[in-house]
């Protein structure tokens, strides 16, 4: 769905891109050790689902709870990360993130993107 959205209206990008862990981003580790619950993930490498022209990595997921978790997974290791959610729920990540303004992430929901779709010409949503 989302390879589908990102085509019509016209973001390139590239899927599944590799990087090489880097030093993490300061603002998330001062940020976990403030919350003893959030745990920052750092592996040998990393592999979002898109990355977009202007270096920004995109990732999606089902839950608005695990889209704030995912911040904490590669957040930490790029300029810009946005993270799009499907389906509403709560839960710990989102009950301390939500309210948090990060300088590189922004969690969003899927919606938006259909109100753009549905501007294109011949949109059938």
């Amino acid at each position: 769905m989302v390879k589908d959205i990102l085509k019509n209206l016209k973001i390139p990008n590239e899927p599944e891109p590799i990087f090489n862990h880097i030093t993490p981003n300061k603002w998330y580790l001062d940020f976990a050790s403030e919350h003893d619950d959030i745990k920052i993930r750092t592996h040998d490498f990393y592999n979002p689902d898109y990355i977009f022209q202007d270096g920004t990595w995109l990732e999606i997921t089902l839950s608005e709870n695990t889209a704030y978790k995912k911040l904490f997974r590669y957040g930490h290791q790029t300029p810009a990360v946005k993270v799009i959610w499907i389906d509403e729920d709560t839960g710990f990540y989102k009950k301390v993130c939500e309210s948090i303004e990060f300088s590189n992430a922004k969690v969003i929901n899927i919606q938006k993107y259909f109100t753009k779709l549905e501007k294109l010409p011949g949109a059938m949503i």
